[in-house]
């Protein structure tokens, strides 16, 4: 599959740059819990963000962006309260977006 963000809009990539940065960093999701989540720790998560944000090529970062996404989207994480805190955009934003990268992993 040809690396998932190269079909997504500025919009959308800085939607998912947004999301990266805030599952590596921000309270969503507990230490102990992050590898088994996302599939890789966070540092692995702050790499896929330095290359999507250089557009550099290292392979296929689609499946750790879509769990990064589903899981900031349907984890527990008790900040959906706070979600205009953290992000400028809605969930339905991120659904969309999570919904397109889905459709081209098939």
């Amino acid at each position: 599959m040809k690396k998932a963000v190269n079909f997504l809009t500025k919009i959308e990539n800085k939607i998912v740059l947004d999301c990266l940065h805030a599952a590596a960093d921000g309270p969503f999701f507990p230490n102990w819990e992050f590898s088994t989540l996302i599939g890789v720790n966070r540092d692995e998560v702050r790499e896929t963000a330095k290359r999507l944000q250089q557009n550099a090529t290292a392979g296929d970062d689609s499946w750790i962006i879509t769990n990064t996404l589903n899981n900031l989207s349907g984890y527990p994480h008790d900040e959906f309260e706070r979600w205009h805190e953290h992000f400028d955009f809605s969930k339905q934003d991120l659904h969309a977006i999570l919904t397109k990268l889905l459709a081209k992993n098939k």
